[in-house]
């Protein structure tokens, strides 16, 4: 059966599985099954899905016409959702089964009767902040980590090459890391820039105007890093081994201690990328190592 003839099930129509959803139904895929807990998200779906047969738990619905099942909750759920498939005697010995999260592996998946070359975790690397109610592209020309068995794979590919999108293949021992790379690429960005929004305040910069002022810089900061890596980068005063300034930073931060510890562990690292890009001597190096000390 081609990958566009297998009906899809989709259990968990959150931020991640209704973005997947119209993705999956602009690229010509059969969703005829989708499984909402939460009673607010149910009713709208309901409303935008037509035809579709919505439910609220997997009890309520017969998965004989599902060739694939999309497991899209949180990764605090999948282990009872796992439990719970279990339980319902589910025939999966010609199913496809994944899960969309970014921590776990495929091996989370033991369901009777599912076959490890059908199994796997299927994580698009890309952040989701709203219930989708219509195709926004979001998971198109990105990039997805996928793991699991052969038939998964081969499923998985032709999924990700009709979104227009790319894979990176992912081993289930290194799921863990993977994700923190993606956490740390998303997730403690917006963190980032919260921290950057309240020094900018104690500068007695408009908070409604913080983000706007630092766009420019940031943009091009980005676009540097991408067109010629980060060592090349780094510009400031750890790039031009400028004691003095690192000095009255840390002495405008010495009684806040996340901006103190945050400043130290991220001028440690443009220290190395100064030493990598050849920018300071190692002097230079060395005394401000003292200094972050």
């Amino acid at each position: 059966m081609k990958n566009k003839e297998k009906k899809i099930a989709i259990i968990g129509f959150g931020k991640l599985g209704s973005a997947l959803y119209y993705e999956l139904k602009s690229n010509g895929y059969t969703v005829n099954t989708i499984i909402e807990k939460n009673s607010v998200t149910y009713n709208k779906i309901k409303k935008i899905t037509g035809s579709h047969k919505v439910f609220k738990s997997i009890n309520a619905c017969n998965f004989d016409k599902c060739d694939v099942l999309i497991l899209s909750v949180k990764d605090s759920q999948l282990e009872q959702l796992v439990k719970e498939i279990n339980e319902k005697g589910l025939n999966c010995k010609e199913k496809i089964i994944l899960h969309t999260s970014g921590a776990k592996s495929s091996n989370i998946l033991k369901i009777k009767g599912l076959f490890e070359k059908n199994r796997g975790s299927f994580h698009p690397i890309q952040t989701f902040n709203a219930l989708s109610l219509n195709n926004q592209g979001l998971l198109s020309g990105i990039f997805i980590g996928i793991e699991g068995g052969k038939e998964f794979l081969k499923y998985s590919k032709g999924l990700i090459k009709s979104f227009n999108s790319n894979l990176i293949l992912i081993k289930a021992k290194d799921k863990e890391l993977y994700h923190l790379a993606c956490v740390v690429s998303s997730n403690l960005l917006a963190s980032y820039f919260s921290i950057l929004e309240k020094i900018a305040a104690k500068a007695g910069i408009s908070r409604d105007k913080i983000l706007q002022v630092f766009k420019p810089i940031v943009y091009k900061t980005v676009e540097n890093i991408f067109n010629f890596g980060t060592s090349k980068s780094l510009t400031g005063p750890f790039e031009r081994g400028d004691t003095d300034t690192v000095k009255m930073h840390l002495s405008k931060i010495k009684r806040e201690k996340v901006f103190k510890d945050l400043y130290l562990i991220l001028g440690k690292e443009a220290l190395d990328l100064a030493s990598k890009k050849d920018s300071i001597t190692l002097k230079q190096k060395k005394e401000i190592e003292r200094i972050l000390k």
